[in-house]
């Protein structure tokens, strides 16, 4: 029941692309695969035996199989296997294809955009057109009989991803090149990782189970003091808050602790002990006036000294101790500045999260807090990975916003000029996060609040929320979904067998909490989605689920 990708080692450019894009992604989605290297090792039955997908996406590999390699994979297709062909020179062993595909012209050309068809590979996307930065190759079908099912197509129109039924299996052909996985031309996380993920589970063999992050969807709000517009009046403060429980989300709520009068001080009470937001610090005040606001790191890019964090840290304690609340596990920082020298003093205080777009000692005009490339695809404003090189912090960031030294693009309010525009960008950012197998984050400034009446914000949070009911997804507080990625990165899939209608599964590693794995099954034309819970375990788990196919 495993996964299969085929490879070439010897190719060593196309095998480094390779790796630092597809195997890349495979690890972050924790699918359970084995690779063929064929630089030292045949295609041969038992390689294939008991594969439900096999996957050759290092550009120019397929080249290199023989008659009898097609032979065989197409025989194992035929029985059931799934197989995804992702390569752009498809062109050049067409012939090897032909008999098979019944595909024997391509069309080679570049191009800067891509439509994806209405379908299930669609489902999940947040946008259906898809623009690259410079022009990719792609090497199109161009005479794909009625039996082919198109879901991509280049700036021509021309098929670029297609797929059908063989036998008892499926085939799926993505004519793109793997440049487009280059950050100069679009990169992950940009719109074309659900088309792949998507399409490997389109064209599997089911039951297909894999281990990656759940539909989270959480709520960000900076620089809050409870005002929020809204008239203003006391009964009113942090009244965004209410709203946003009310369509199920758990917002993480940063504060600037200076600016919080005791008026907000009881709804902030309230709200932390019926679990309908978190808390923490996020700076001192809104504005820079004659005091910094920043409370881990100087804006002038300087380490505060110990003794002033031990000042700032005191006061954060007493703004929590005085509220009879705890802060949020999360960092949530001012313009993301966070300070070597603040590192410790989380440490004490078990904050061990962080939700950072900087690396720690820079500030946002310094483009070098912004050259560092966490995991999973060395992209800032999609990083799930360790903050410091001490691994003590765990950063965690979904967003699709444009980061500059100048600052960040993050809030779904700051550009809209309407309720539409507001639900369109706030859709976005949901929907992207979700369909990168990351999760969902909105986020917004609570001074952007201004721009609606307090009827227009719910009415924008009711049309959003509403809007995302059409894919799966799980309302979640930050620090859960925090904690939820740490514990899946310490967790691997070893073994996966499925006999008789039992799915065997064997991770190693530890978890302190529950976690699921995505199973797919299909019923009949229709993929149907599933969820199977882990149970917290150390070191080695060995689970069982009865799986009717």
């Amino acid at each position: 029941m495993k996964t299969v990708v085929l490879c070439d080692s010897s190719d060593f450019v196309s095998y480094q692309r390779f790796e630092n894009s597809i195997l890349n992604a495979l690890d972050f989605y924790q699918i359970w695969y084995q690779s063929i290297d064929i630089s030292y090792t045949l295609v041969d039955s038992v390689e294939l035996d008991d594969v439900n997908l096999l996957i050759i996406a290092q550009e120019g590999t397929a080249r290199k199989l023989g008659p009898s390699d097609w032979r065989l994979i197409f025989k194992q297709v035929s029985a059931g296997m799934g197989l995804v062909i992702f390569d752009g020179t498809l062109n050049t062993y067409q012939e090897a294809l032909s008999p098979y595909t019944g595909i024997t012209r391509f069309n080679i050309e570049k191009t800067g955009s891509f439509s994806i068809e209405d379908g299930w590979i669609s489902d999940m996307a947040a946008q259906k057109t898809i623009q690259t930065n410079i022009p990719v190759l792609t090497s199109c079908p161009s005479d794909p009989d009625e039996t082919w099912n198109v879901f991509l197509r280049n700036h021509k129109e021309n098929p670029a991803g297609i797929w059908k039924k063989y036998g008892r299996g499926k085939i799926c052909i993505i004519s793109v090149s793997q440049g487009i996985w280059h950050k100069n031309c679009l990169g992950h996380t940009a719109g074309f990782d659900s088309i792949f993920w998507r399409s490997l589970i389109l064209t599997a063999k089911k039951p297909f189970v894999f281990k990656a992050v759940p539909p989270f969807v959480t709520c960000r709000i900076n620089d809050a003091t409870g005002s929020g517009h809204f008239e203003q009046s006391p009964a009113n403060q942090f009244r965004y808050v209410s709203i946003l429980n009310e369509s199920g989300f758990t917002p993480h709520v940063g504060l600037c602790i200076n600016q919080v009068n005791q008026e907000s001080t009881s709804h902030i009470r309230e709200f932390y002990h019926q679990s309908k937001a978190e808390f923490s610090a996020h700076a001192f005040t809104q504005d820079f006036h004659e005091k910094d606001p920043s409370i881990y790191m100087g804006s002038d890019g300087k380490e505060f000294s110990f003794e002033q964090l031990n000042t700032h840290f005191e006061q954060i304690d007493s703004f929590f101790n005085h509220l009879n609340i705890k802060p949020a596990k999360i960092i949530n920082a001012h313009r993301s500045q966070i300070g070597y020298n603040a590192i410790s003093f989380f440490k004490q205080r078990q904050q061990t999260f962080s939700a950072s777009f900087l690396k720690p000692g820079k500030i946002f005009s310094d483009p070098r807090g912004l050259l560092w490339e966490p995991k999973p695809f060395g992209i800032i404003n999609f990083c799930i990975d360790y903050l410091d090189e001490n691994q003590d912090i765990f950063n965690v960031v979904s967003n699709p916003g444009r980061i500059t030294e100048k600052g960040a693009d993050i809030d779904f309010l700051d550009t809209a000029t309407s309720i539409l525009s507001a639900v369109e960008n706030g859709v976005f950012q949901i929907k992207r996060g979700i369909e990168n197998l990351s999760f969902g984050c909105l986020m917004f400034h609570e001074k952007n609040c201004e721009k609606l009446a307090f009827s227009d914000f719910e009415m924008t949070i009711g049309m959003i929320t509403n809007d995302i009911k059409k894919m799966p997804h799980i309302f979640k507080p930050y620090d859960y979904i925090v904690a939820y990625l740490k514990n899946r990165l310490d967790s691997k899939i070893v073994s996966m067998t499925h006999t008789n209608s039992h799915l065997s599964i064997t991770l190693s590693g530890k978890s302190t909490i529950p976690q699921f794995f995505y199973c797919f099954l299909e019923d009949g034309t229709n993929i149907v989605q599933n969820f199977l819970e882990i149970p917290p375990f150390e070191k080695a788990i060995e689970l069982t689920y009865k799986i009717a196919i």
